[in-house]
């Protein structure tokens, strides 16, 4: 999976945005189109937290990565 947390400057226009408290995930055209969901799941541990992503892609598709 591909992060990229520095966005300044770029156009992420074309991105879903999906938030989960103070978290905000864009999801790639791409990705959403060839999903047939995308659960986002948050967990915190005193003050670290740790987010999750699944996919479950449409059709015969073994893998995004």
């Amino acid at each position: 999976m591909s992060v990229d947390t520095y966005l300044r400057g770029k156009n992420t226009q074309g991105y879903h945005k999906v938030a989960l408290e103070d978290v905000e995930i864009l999801v790639a055209p791409s990705l959403a189109g060839m999903s047939n969901t995308i659960d986002l799941g948050l967990k915190k541990f005193l003050m670290f937290k740790s987010f999750s992503v699944d996919v479950e892609v449409k059709g015969h598709h073994h893998s995004l990565a």
